[in-house]
C-alpha cells in the first residue's frame, strides 16, 4: 500500500484540471486491489472474488479520499485562514 502511494505524485502529475480525478482513480484501484486481497487471503478466497465487492470498494475508497482531502482543506484554512486554489 505504501509503494501504491508513493507512486502518487507521479500519476497525479502537474496541478490541472483533472489532476484530482487521477489522484481519486489512483487511490479507488487502490481500495480495490487492498480489499479484495486483504477479505479473499483471509477467507482463504470463499469470498474477495465478488463484482459487488469491487465496485463498492472502489466507490468507497474515492469516498474517502474525497472526506480526506475536505477535512484537510477546512484544517488548512482554520488554521491559516488560506484557501488552496
Amino acid at each position: 500500500m505504501e509503494l501504491w502511494v508513493a507512486f502518487l505524485p507521479r500519476i497525479k502529475g502537474d496541478v490541472g484540471e483533472d489532476a484530482w480525478l487521477r489522484e481519486a482513480g489512483w487511490l479507488g484501484a487502490m481500495a480495490l486491489i487492498g480489499t479484495t486481497l486483504f477479505i479473499g487471503l483471509s477467507t482463504q478466497w470463499a469470498t474477495g472474488l465478488h463484482p459487488e465487492q469491487w465496485f463498492l470498494s472502489f466507490v468507497f475508497g474515492v469516498a474517502g479520499w474525497f472526506v480526506g482531502d475536505l477535512l484537510q482543506q477546512i484544517m488548512l484554512y482554520k488554521r491559516t485562514g488560506l484557501r488552496r486554489s
